[in-house]
């Protein structure tokens, strides 16, 4: 991601809490979340999106139940008129991962 252009990394952790002071903190427009950082991925999300409604997040994982966890936070969302997470497999393509926060980033990930 360092040679894309596009990107700017504005914070890196290895903790949950962490991602979340970097979300009030630095605003970005995608949050990038393996889910394996936290055994509480969806109480996460949803504070993050509290944070800000307009938040997009591409959450990284082998499993395929975080596809549903995805879509059943999703449902919860009442002001959102985008899907605000992307489920992406931790086995994809660097070219797919691009791909993802790009379309996060102009909030139409589908």
């Amino acid at each position: 991601m360092e040679n894309e252009d596009w990107i700017l990394v504005v914070g890196t952790s290895s903790l949950a809490l962490d991602v979340v002071d970097t979300t009030k903190n630095m605003a970005p427009d995608v949050v990038i979340i393996d889910y394996d950082l936290t055994d509480k991925f969806v109480e996460i999300s949803q504070v993050l999106l509290n944070i800000d409604p307009e938040l997009k997040i591409v959450v990284l994982s082998v499993l395929d139940r975080v596809r549903q966890m995805a879509i059943e936070l999703l449902l919860e969302q009442k002001t959102s008129d985008s899907p605000a997470i992307k489920w992406i497999s931790k086995n994809s393509r660097p070219a797919e991962l691009l791909k993802a926060i790009s379309a996060s980033r102009q909030r139409q990930l589908h």
